[in-house]
């Protein structure tokens, strides 16, 4: 499966970094936030000590630049400490009688037309991950300083929101996930 990249080549995991796109203003980029590796450990061992091997959220990645689409949310299971799914759902295009088609029919100066629409599943191999994964790639970020404003769910302690910071607008993602739940 091909996710939309109009802008981006590579949506991040091993290392969260995203290739550049055009368009890029010489826009000031925020400041990295102050928070020490301790700190990102800190909540990582609160995490933990919640012991949750089995759960599922919600990641979503949204670029701060007007030429990039953001991800789909995206899904993301853990099973036995393993991520084992990471997938949305979308709608595509389909033919009239394809069970569970949806009609769509746009009216305009010459008639109207009619698409049919079936959800679909699609898995995103590349954003298997675990909270312990994310938070090493908070912690690899923050030692280059390239992560700014960041939030933690309380009290479990995982991520909830930062943004990772590149050398252009462009290269800037607010990645948010949804507290964990328990499977």
């Amino acid at each position: 499966m091909k996710i939309r990249s109009h802008c981006f080549s590579a949506v991040f995991f091993a290392g969260m970094l995203v290739s550049g796109c055009g368009g890029e203003t010489a826009e000031l980029l925020p400041t990295p936030v102050e928070i020490t590796q301790a700190q990102i450990l800190q909540h990582q061992s609160t995490w933990n000590a919640n012991k949750l091997s089995n759960y599922r959220f919600v990641y979503s990645s949204v670029p701060q630049c007007d030429t990039m689409d953001a991800l789909p949310n995206v899904t993301i299971t853990v099973k036995n400490g393993q991520a084992v799914s990471a997938s949305y759902f979308t709608f595509v295009q389909a033919q009239a009688d394809t069970p569970g088609a949806i009609a769509a029919t746009v009216s305009g100066p010459d008639g109207s037309v009619t698409t049919y629409h079936v959800m679909q599943l699609f898995e995103v191999s590349h954003l298997r991950m675990t909270i312990n994964q994310v938070f090493q790639t908070m912690l690899d970020l923050n030692q280059k300083q390239s992560i700014a404003r960041i939030q933690f769910q309380e009290p479990l302690g995982s991520p909830q929101r930062f943004e990772k910071l590149g050398q252009t607008k462009c290269d800037n993602f607010i990645v948010s996930l949804s507290t964990p739940e328990a499977l």
